[in-house]
């Protein structure tokens, strides 16, 4: 009967630890568009996934990955690497099914030397940026050249 006991418990235990992390890394397909095509000078833009918890106030969020890439023109669609277990590196967040995730766009496409006007960003007026690491369909990010 003890044994019987010990072997539920450890795999309770087993199951619990399954469901809390991910083994492994998987991809997942983004597709930043625009209602016209654009045509940037400068190809190269790093693309940041940020992870936190909506149950904390005032605590940032944390950056999971970042990867640079090039486009000669938008739409385009991209594919993000996202690590095993992305919510134990979210700072705070102690329930993993709780955690929420965002992309960030940095593009100085028109190559001034700064990122600001006349380069594409997010269209926040669109959508904000949030993203299903767990999803399979491509994911849409709305973008514009801000002006």
């Amino acid at each position: 009967m003890k044994v019987l006991k010990f072997l539920l418990i450890l795999f309770s235990v087993t199951l619990a630890m399954q469901s809390c992390e991910s083994s492994s890394s998987h991809i997942i397909k983004i597709d930043l568009q625009s209602e016209t095509t654009i045509k940037p000078d400068v190809k190269d833009f790093i693309v940041t996934l940020y992870g936190y918890s909506p149950i904390l106030a005032d605590v940032e969020a944390t950056e999971i990955v970042s990867k640079k890439y090039k486009a000669k023109s938008l739409p385009h669609t991209i594919e993000l690497e996202i690590p095993a277990d992305p919510a134990s590196k979210i700072r705070g967040c102690k329930e993993v099914d709780k955690a929420n995730y965002y992309l960030s766009l940095k593009w100085d496409s028109n190559g001034d030397g700064k990122v600001g006007l006349g380069d594409i960003n997010i269209d926040y007026e669109k959508n904000f940026p949030k993203i299903n690491i767990e999803a399979k369909e491509v994911q849409i990010i709305n973008v514009r050249v801000i002006d």
